[in-house]
């Protein structure tokens, strides 16, 4: 665990707060997967090109717009402020070509827009093992928790998925919850 992350869940926001939510979902990859392809394991970026049936930007915050690029595949950091706080939802169904597999979830921030500039940090956890269900779909949904930090404000940050094996992905939905004290 990260000190930029926490456990979700078990406390209510402060009474002076206001709060805000979009959801993302993914089209592109419902019908072609990412595909890790490597034997020797390895990561992938997630895409989503929210042209699911469940994106629904119209909970937002005053001066937050929808903080993911299509096009780089970020989450940019558009109109927040330190002291945010983001809940971030990733739900996906992975499939393992071959097992025993472990696979992780990769956050990477970085102080340029779009991926680029240098990398602030970069955390990790797991998200599963498997050893016994290679070819089996794998739903998977992980909750991080976000503390804006005045390193990454004006960055971005990439989601990776790595494994030990090949395997592929699809990305179901991201959901971004802000929270801003007030």
């Amino acid at each position: 665990m990260s000190i930029f992350t926490d456990n979700v869940g078990g406390s209510n926001p402060p009474s002076n707060s206001t709060s805000g939510w979009f959801e993302i979902s993914d089209l592109a990859t419902q019908s072609s997967p990412i595909l890790q392809p490597t034997i020797e394991g390895g990561g992938v970026y997630l895409t989503n090109d929210q042209l699911g049936l469940t994106t629904d930007d119209s909970f937002l915050l005053d001066g937050i717009t929808n903080s993911w690029d299509v096009d780089s595949f970020n989450f940019l950091d558009s109109g927040l402020l330190v002291g945010d706080n983001i809940l971030a939802r990733v739900d996906l169904s992975i499939i393992p070509e071959i097992v025993p597999q472990d696979f992780s979830i990769v956050y990477e921030c970085f102080d340029g827009i779009d991926g680029t500039g240098n990398k602030i940090f970069e955390f990790a956890k797991v998200l599963a093992n498997t050893i016994s269900s290679a070819g089996d779909v794998m739903n998977i949904r992980d909750e991080t928790r976000f503390h804006l930090i005045p390193l990454i404000i004006n960055g971005s940050c990439k989601i990776k998925i790595t494994g030990t094996t090949r395997f592929n992905v699809t990305v179901n939905t991201f959901n971004f919850f802000i929270l801003r004290s007030t």
